[in-house]
């Protein structure tokens, strides 16, 4: 899958997610319906990483990727395509 592929589906699950819910709601409610809507998307579960996580991979210089399965797309440290 291509990066605007990716991106059109990532912004189509959020604004989905948006329209349905509207404002008000705590972000952890948020969160599950993206993730709802990316398992249903592509089909992949949707992991949130911890901040432990991200904090590990970012001192190393690592990328997170927060579709299982899918390529890593960007680098915490200077965002250039990996």
């Amino acid at each position: 899958m291509e990066l605007n592929d990716i991106t059109y589906k990532v912004n189509g699950c959020a604004m989905k997610v948006h329209n349905e819910l509207g404002n008000g709601f705590q972000e952890i409610i948020y969160q599950r319906c993206l993730a709802i809507e990316f398992k249903k998307v592509f089909n992949k579960r949707y992991k949130e990483p911890s901040t432990n996580e991200i904090m590990a991979l970012a001192d190393r210089g690592n990328s997170f990727n927060f579709l299982d399965d899918e390529p890593d797309l960007y680098t915490l440290t200077d965002g250039d395509l990996v």
